[in-house]
């Protein structure tokens, strides 16, 4: 499979990765009609979501999983910090909300816009999720 470009949340930053590999260099977005993806990062985690012929595929400490709509998805709160997992993949990322900051300045956006990992738990089953997801 070709190097895909990715995209965080704050389209600030994207990835060059490899689906097989994993990211390979972190730079500023060249062409965001280029973008194949998303991707989370902190200092303890990596995790991507890219589009496929097959669908929706989730990449996460060096494992591939295909995103489907029958996956039990759960994001928990506690104050600042979150965890997110998907239970039949063993994914369990635990990370502090970092965009407290950002709705301070943006009155548009909400969390679906800034936090992936609270955007695939809350629409990883909507239809239009999906076949965004899904190369054409």
């Amino acid at each position: 499979m070709a190097i895909l470009e990715l995209v965080n949340c704050n389209l600030y930053e994207s990835c060059n990765f490899d689906p097989e590999e994993g990211p390979i260099a972190f730079k500023k977005p060249s062409d965001l009609s280029a973008v194949k993806g998303h991707y989370f990062k902190d200092d303890k985690s990596f995790l991507a979501i890219y589009a496929t012929a097959d669908g929706p595929m989730i990449y996460c400490d060096g494992k591939t999983f295909p995103l489907k709509k029958t996956l039990h998805i759960k994001l928990g709160r506690d104050g600042d910090e979150r965890r997110f997992v998907i239970m039949e993949y063993g994914v369990y990322i635990t990370y502090q909300t970092p965009y407290d900051w950002f709705f301070q300045w943006d009155n548009w956006s909400d969390e679906k816009d800034v936090d992936l990992l609270y955007r695939i738990a809350v629409s990883y089953q909507d239809d239009a999720f999906y076949e965004w997801y899904t190369a054409k």
